[in-house]
């Protein structure tokens, strides 16, 4: 007859028997472990010691939840992710999972993603030609999720910490050259549209196109001569769509980073752009209007193509122009700190990494001075 509480028996062979539930078979029936002794009292410690290491090493995990993935992933979206994150990042989080975690992975139980298959889902992705980015994109969607399921008791672990991702190398992007830019700088001025004024403040700030579409007249202080930079505008998915193709909302929220919050000394050629353009603007609080309307990137991307294609210059990214104004302060010797924190960097080891890309020109010099140190030059 087993103890009063502590389901510990007496065996017809004389040894006393201890059980503990352990977890449960996917029909919910429960599993048990037992233990023995050849005394009650010895059968009772090691009862004890089994359920110290199986309820504290595995943390008390709840390895009865039969759930599906595509389950916990509407769990995970709608009632943790959609409140801790900005609306950007949780549209990706609901592309991610819509377009390649749950029609691969949906229908696995939670409890029984291994590291293997979650290998074999990054394998996948590769195979699909999906850019090493993009893998790494979905990659931490899955990550975060099975890291809440964790956390949540619902995992023993992550079978996304051991994962092999693709390499991703880094590419060479193209500058415009001194020449180039003083193209497309006359361009700009010569240009009555508002997009001459954006294409020269990110010249001249290195902000990027959404902070820039997210400006207001009172983020300006004409008399200490500054600009402070707290907002970005930008076009995202909205995760409800019903329709066949995703409809898509613009949304103006806090800065990408701490570190993007930040205050740019603006040059006194810009201020007297921006007085000028304010004069003609005033009605608006928004600095960068078409229609009394701010802008926004998609049109911003579009008017930047015309204008380049109007200077008879090379396309180009508008993000380039951000590229642009970090390495011509790196010509100007000025230091990494500066410009990491101008670019709203959150280190000057990614404005390293991102931004020091040199001119055919500086290279052409530098081969040009070593060359000169030969005997027969």
């Amino acid at each position: 007859m087993a103890r009063r509480g502590e389901n510990i028996y007496l065996r017809k062979d004389g040894r006393y028997e201890g059980r503990y539930p352990k977890g449960r078979k996917e029909n919910g029936e429960i599993i048990y472990h037992s233990v023995y002794g050849k005394t009650l009292a010895e059968c009772k410690q090691k009862l004890t010691q089994a359920k110290v290491l199986h309820f504290h090493h595995d943390t008390n995990c709840k390895i009865y939840c039969t759930g599906k993935i595509s389950e916990f992933i509407n769990y995970w979206l709608h009632d943790i992710a959609v409140y801790r994150v900005k609306p950007s990042t949780f549209s990706n989080y609901v592309h991610y999972s819509n377009k390649w975690i749950i029609p691969l992975l949906g229908d696995e139980k939670l409890s029984k993603l291994t590291k293997e298959k979650t290998q074999q889902f990054i394998n996948h992705l590769i195979k699909q030609d999906l850019s090493p980015g993009s893998v790494k994109s979905i990659y931490r969607t899955l990550c975060s999720m099975m890291k809440v399921a964790k956390n949540f008791s619902y995992i023993q672990s992550n079978p996304c910490e051991i994962v092999i991702l693709p390499e991703q190398s880094k590419k060479e992007i193209t500058l415009l050259s001194l020449t180039e830019q003083k193209k497309l700088e006359m361009a700009a001025n010569a240009c009555q549209e508002p997009i001459g004024l954006i294409v020269l403040m990110a010249l001249y700030t290195g902000l990027r196109i959404g902070e820039l579409c997210a400006l207001n007249w009172s983020d300006v202080d004409f008399t200490q001569k500054k600009l402070f930079v707290s907002r970005t505008r930008q076009r995202i998915q909205c995760p409800c769509a019903t329709t066949k193709h995703s409809k898509t909302r613009i949304i103006t929220g806090i800065a990408k980073s701490d570190s993007s919050v930040r205050i740019i000394p603006l040059p006194l050629f810009l201020l007297k752009l921006l007085k000028n353009h304010q004069l003609q603007h005033s009605a608006s609080e928004y600095l960068l209007t078409r229609n009394a309307k701010p802008l926004e990137p998609r049109i911003v991307q579009y008017q930047f193509k015309r204008l380049l294609e109007k200077a008879q210059i090379t396309p180009i990214n508008f993000h380039t122009l951000r590229h642009i104004f970090a390495t011509r302060l790196l010509e100007e010797n000025v230091d990494i700190k500066t410009i990491s924190e101008l670019l709203g960097h959150s280190s000057a080891k990614t404005t390293l990494d991102l931004y020091s890309h040199s001119r055919y020109e500086n290279k052409q010099r530098a081969m040009e001075k070593l060359g000169a140190k030969h005997l027969n030059s």
